[in-house]
């Protein structure tokens, strides 16, 4: 009889649905494509997406990630634990974060006609938060005036020609980019919409005056994708801290994500995904929701208004409360063990009366 089994009221009960119980719990108060009602707006929102480290390599590894655990972490912070990669490998999922689709670039390849052309005008963050009087930037670290050439589209595309720290792969936003703009136009972008991270500011003056939302690529020592995760920590630390004190008081938010998980682990691409800053606009805790790339995206487009790019259409906002605040959804500990009763009750030992083996 498989995995099906009848009641003793004759009504069948598979295990494939009990599963999808137990994982739906977990999307209470956030159904996929549905818009969230009354989500806060922060004044400014600073994404820093680091690489190829699975939730369990970050999150309790106060050995090599201190300030990651303890203070974005443990001082006041929403640490989602069920959070996905989409795919691998690397450029892709920058693209999933940004855009809501990966644009037909499944590889860390140079996009290269006829998947691609360039510039792309398809919908994406930055041209969404522009089109509707927002702003955006994005800071590549290491990434300087030298790329801002007539190639500055391919130069130093993966690990560097001119630059062995700035990987262009990590760069989502360059892919959009117009260089004969001066504005945004429709969907592509001016080369103003991205710079180096050494212009990324360090006083309170600079941080109000942020662009709505940023993202910080580190380079390839500070991402963790060549350095260590001891590396990337202390990135965080000594470039984001005065930020993350700073937004505590002033209605603004840090996202720190993961690209993908490191391909050791069979954990379905689990990344960690944590905010910190003011709590005015969340609920410190931990999070059992399950999600991926897209709800970060479509999150931030529901925080100001925006339409839904690509697969963030389709996918759940991050949960709020009925204040706007980003909160916690609880592990779904009763559904799952009735679920586990309730199998243990529709799928006994099977044995024959009268002819009992063992």
């Amino acid at each position: 009889m498989g995995w099906n089994r009848m009641t003793k009221k004759g009504s069948a009960i598979t295990a494939s649905a009990i599963v999808a119980a137990v994982a739906g719990s977990a999307f209470i108060g956030c159904s996929a494509g549905a818009a969230q009602a009354g989500i806060l707006a922060p004044s400014h929102v600073v994404v820093v997406i680091e690489e190829n480290h699975s939730f369990s390599q970050i999150v309790g590894n106060t050995t090599d990630a201190p300030y990651i655990n303890n203070t974005l972490i443990g001082n006041g912070g929403l640490l989602y634990t069920q959070s996905y990669s989409p795919e691998h490998p690397s450029q892709p999922n920058y693209l999933d974060l940004f855009s809501g689709s990966d644009q037909g670039i499944t590889g860390d390849y140079f996009p290269s006609a006829p998947q691609y052309s360039e510039p792309l005008n398809t919908p994406n963050l930055a041209a969404q938060l522009l089109n509707a009087g927002d702003s955006f930037k994005e800071y590549n670290q290491t990434y300087s005036a030298i790329d801002n050439t007539t190639n500055y589209n391919q130069a130093t595309y993966n690990n560097g020609t001119t630059n062995e720290t700035y990987a262009r792969k990590h760069n989502a936003v360059i892919n959009w980019v117009n260089p004969s703009l001066t504005s945004v136009s429709g969907n592509q972008l001016p080369l103003s919409t991205m710079t180096g991270f050494s212009e990324f500011p360090t006083t309170a003056a600079g941080y109000a005056a942020l662009p709505t939302v940023s993202f910080v690529i580190p380079n390839l020592e500070n991402d963790m994708h060549n350095g260590t995760i001891q590396a990337g920590d202390s990135f965080l630390q000594q470039n984001l801290n005065g930020y993350v004190q700073w937004a505590k008081t002033n209605n603004s938010l840090l996202l720190v994500t993961w690209d993908e998980n490191d391909y050791t682990l069979q954990d379905g691409n689990h990344i960690a995904t944590i905010i910190n800053g003011d709590t005015s606009l969340y609920v410190p805790g931990q999070s059992s929701q399950m999600f991926n790339s897209y709800s970060v995206l479509r999150t931030l487009e529901s925080m100001y208004g925006l339409g839904y790019a690509g697969n963030a259409a389709t996918s759940p906002d991050l949960a709020t409360n009925a204040a706007g605040q980003l909160v916690a959804v609880p592990e779904p500990a009763p559904l799952a063990l009735m679920a586990i009763a309730a199998l243990a009750f529709l799928i006994p030992v099977r044995r024959r009366r009268g002819n009992s083996k063992r």
